[in-house]
């Protein structure tokens, strides 16, 4: 799946959207509607992102718990899923991964065991990007 960091680059983005539409620039329109202005470019940010992936765009939301910090480190980790306009997340998962390492090679071990974790779930992601929230 491609991964896009969305966030880049947002506030030079939200420059030229209100540069391209002045009425929703408040420089330039001091009777401007601030809740119409922000959907206005969330619906933009929206149609970005159904163009970056060719359609719904979801997020995985990790959380990563260090358990204990001595050999062996003990982590803890908790993936969510989200497939909503918002790319919010509902709720933690209720089972993750839990794992120990060496302070050396912790940071690979981590990024191993999201690996893992994404690769075992790959049909759910797929299907709440497809179908969206269940």
């Amino acid at each position: 799946m491609p991964f896009y960091e969305l966030n880049k680059d947002r506030d030079k983005r939200e420059e030229q959207f209100r540069h391209d539409n002045p009425e929703f620039d408040y420089a330039k329109n001091r009777n401007l509607d601030i809740v119409r202005a922000f959907e206005a470019f969330e619906a933009a940010e929206l149609a970005r992102r159904n163009a970056l992936y060719g359609g719904r765009a979801g997020a995985v939301y990790c959380n990563v718990r260090i358990k204990r910090r001595a050999f062996p480190v003990l982590y803890e980790i908790l993936c969510s899923l989200s497939a909503q306009e918002n790319l919010s997340y509902a709720r933690w998962a209720e089972s993750g991964d839990i794992g120990f390492s060496t302070p050396e090679h912790i940071d690979k071990e981590i990024k191993q065991a999201i690996t893992r974790m994404l690769e075992k779930h790959n049909i759910e992601y797929r299907k709440a990007k497809k179908y969206g929230k269940n």
